[in-house]
């Protein structure tokens, strides 16, 4: 799956003009992570939602109930707390600010 399906995922999400397209393929990845080992996650998964130039309301949801999946997924433990510190927090905070979510996003 790592060399298959991720690498296509990846590619359709950075390519694609079309919000809905890139929205649909980050929620596609967010089904999958359930699957996914602890370790695709952390070098795989984060640097490529870390990556994606769009930060569209829909697209910045996507991404979080990702990381949200990530945290709590059982088959790979959860992400680690000292990848939490170092690599998801940071990346989360200025998306907390952002001027395109409401409250309730």
């Amino acid at each position: 799956m790592k060399y298959c399906i991720l690498p296509r995922i990846k590619k359709i999400c950075f390519e694609t003009i079309t919000l809905s397209v890139r929205v649909n393929s980050l929620i596609c990845l967010g089904k999958l992570v359930e699957s996914l080992d602890k370790w695709i996650i952390i070098d795989e998964v984060l640097p490529l939602l870390h990556s994606i130039p769009s930060r569209e309301p829909a697209v910045l949801m996507a991404i979080l109930g990702i990381i949200k999946v990530a945290m709590t997924s059982t088959k790979s433990g959860g992400i680690p707390r000292e990848i939490l510190a170092t690599r998801v927090i940071p990346f989360l905070v200025p998306i907390s600010i952002e001027t395109s979510l409401n409250l309730n996003q």
